[in-house]
């Protein structure tokens, strides 16, 4: 069995012409009220704002998370990826979090 050429779908992810649509754009309205309300939720924890980090390792492994928790008591770390499905856009903020 022949091994399939990866090249053309990572071309196609990396380079994409993508402009997103109206469930990533209320997806990313949302953030900032997912946010607001987990900071109410958790005053324990602090948020750092990080943009794209990279595998410590495996240098070519990244992500974006829209944040890294860190507990101010124990100082236990952990990333944040706020989540808003389209489809229950008309559900309140305390059930999308």
């Amino acid at each position: 069995m022949q091994k399939k050429d990866p090249s053309r779908a990572v071309r196609a992810v990396l380079y994409s012409h993508f402009k997103g649509n109206a469930a990533t754009e209320f997806g990313h309205t949302m953030e900032s009220v997912l946010e607001e309300q987990f900071i109410k939720d958790h005053p324990d924890i602090e948020i750092i704002h990080c943009g794209v980090r990279s595998h410590k390792q495996f240098k070519y492994i990244a992500g974006s998370p829209d944040g890294i928790g860190v507990n101010r008591v124990t100082d236990e770390r952990f990333l944040i990826e706020y989540k808003a499905p389209y489809e229950i856009g008309r559900a309140s903020c305390r059930e999308r979090v």
